[in-house]
């Protein structure tokens, strides 16, 4: 098989936005081989909270934000370039997994922050 069969049978991660990525970055981040990359985010984080606690704690928000807005619509490369799966179909359904368990976590923290709010 020449060269240029091959790079036509090598399949591209599936895009689209990863829920998980975006929920719980550093966790996704470490899961996926990523540990350095998890470990300068959270020293970041705390870095600019750090710095911004005199008062002005939206940096920090819009910091915190913008990483995730961007790991996770970069999540499912990051995943694909492990080389844990062999397919896109495998990926899909693993993200599949990760997204489903970030959405059941994101139901319970607002129903949490609901309960919260209500009980004052």
């Amino acid at each position: 098989m020449s060269t240029v069969e091959q790079s036509s049978v090598i399949e591209q991660a599936p895009s689209g936005f990863n829920w998980a990525a975006f929920l719980f970055t550093p966790l996704f981040l470490f899961c996926n081989r990523r540990v350095g990359t998890g470990i300068l985010l959270m020293v970041g984080g705390g870095i600019v909270n750090a710095i911004t606690a005199g008062g002005a704690g939206a940096i920090g928000w819009i910091y915190a934000l913008l990483t995730s807005l961007y790991f996770g619509s970069v999540g499912n490369q990051i995943a694909w370039d492990t080389g844990r799966y062999t397919s896109q179909a495998e990926l899909k359904r693993s993200m599949r997994r990760w997204n489903i368990v970030a959405t059941i976590v994101l139901l319970v923290l607002i129903g949490l922050i609901a309960l919260v709010s209500l009980s004052d």
